[in-house]
């Protein structure tokens, strides 16, 4: 009798180990897609904002498509006067202590990401970097253009880098954080721009409409940051750690989402 109870003991064991590992196996194989749209909460609609260039004047002006009156448009706000809908909203998944099961066709992004500065401005003026990805600056404009990144000190310490005309520079090893870095070229300072640095693949940039879409998210319950160059947190400071969001097979839909006042 002796030998046969830690026998069975070993199989009961070997058995709720075979089930956890099914358990954690199935739920590792639940993929979703999240999606919805940021619009502006409040009743009227902010006014556009320009910019009158103060250094090379004659390329900045010819080349922006947005030029109107001798002035070009101010991209820090925009919002979509048929729907509300708000551009360049950063939506991502915040890491909380583990990390987030990635899915196996999003493991391995692509080398580069590609930043320019064609016509006075950042184009785009948001983008998201993985960890481990090179920033690759350009300036196909015929003017001298720089990049300043600002870090927070601890995961990034910033730097600046001046771009000759038809030149390049690559930024390395950046460091994920909570949020995007801004970017400044101080020849030209009303070029602003933010760049997102994380170590997963789900994140997005809303569209013009407002609209955005993850796909390929992890099934379960997780914490997304929704955030804004100029609003900030969409919920302020009590969604500065992030809005609970379920993640739920076959589709999590977040819906109309409002943001500003």
């Amino acid at each position: 009798m002796r030998r046969i109870f830690p026998a069975l003991g070993l199989l009961m064991l070997s058995a709720t180990l075979l089930a956890a590992t099914g358990r954690a196996e199935a739920q590792g194989n639940q993929w979703s897609t999240i999606k919805g749209k940021i619009v502006w909460g409040g009743q009227k609609l902010p006014d556009s904002k320009w910019i009158t260039p103060t250094v090379d004047q004659a390329h900045c002006l010819k080349d922006n498509p947005t030029t109107k009156n001798g002035q070009i448009l101010d991209e820090s706000l925009l919002v979509n006067p048929k729907n509300k809908g708000i551009k360049n909203v950063f939506v991502y998944l915040l890491e909380t202590g583990s990390a987030i099961p990635i899915h196996p066709d999003l493991k391995n992004p692509s080398k580069e990401v590609v930043l320019d500065q064609p016509a006075c401005a950042f184009f785009p003026r948001t983008l998201v970097l993985r960890e481990g990805q090179v920033l690759v600056v350009k300036n196909s404009a015929p003017v001298q253009h720089n990049i300043r990144w600002i870090g927070n000190g601890v995961d990034n310490q910033g730097g600046n880098v001046t771009i000759k005309p038809g030149d390049k520079a690559d930024i390395k090893d950046l460091k994920q954080q909570k949020l995007p870095l801004p970017l400044e070229c101080n020849i030209h300072g009303w070029m602003k721009g933010r760049l997102l640095v994380v170590n997963h693949p789900y994140y997005a940039i809303t569209d013009a409409d407002g609209n955005f879409e993850i796909k390929n998210a992890p099934v379960g319950d997780y914490k997304v940051m929704i955030y804004h160059e100029e609003l900030g947190y969409r919920l302020g400071q009590k969604s500065k750690n992030g809005e609970d969001i379920s993640i739920k097979a076959g589709g999590t839909d977040m819906g109309s989402l409002q943001m500003g006042k």
